[in-house]
């Protein structure tokens, strides 16, 4: 059973945004929160945006994470984060079982690896 909501899975939008995070992912680059809304026609003016698209790539994480891939929602950031994925990341890193074992440090650490 999922953890993360994904009723955008299989959408022609959502495999846009997807194919576009493995690009920055490949390039070892970022994307912004706002530019993935971008890319699936979602509006930028709606206050919930982060938590939107938190769902939406949470789901592309999740998807990957079953096929044994790294989670793809960590090129996803936000400048109100210092250019770093939102709290969401690590929850769904915490709930998937990779920060399994690591110490406080660690954990904060894990995004940079």
């Amino acid at each position: 059973m999922p953890i993360v909501e994904g009723k955008h899975r299989g959408t022609p939008e959502c495999l846009k945004a997807y194919e576009k995070l493995k690009e920055v992912a490949g390039a070892r680059g970022t994307i912004f929160y706002t530019e993935v809304a971008k890319i699936m026609g979602i509006t930028t003016q709606n206050p919930n945006i982060g938590s939107i698209i938190g769902r939406i790539v949470g789901a592309m994480s999740e998807d990957e994470h079953d096929q044994n891939r790294p989670m793809l929602s960590a090129v996803v950031v936000n400048g109100e984060n210092a250019g770093k994925p939102g709290p969401g990341f690590l929850e769904l890193a915490e709930q998937l079982g990779r920060l399994e074992g690591l110490t406080s440090q660690e954990k904060q650490d894990f995004w940079g690896n």
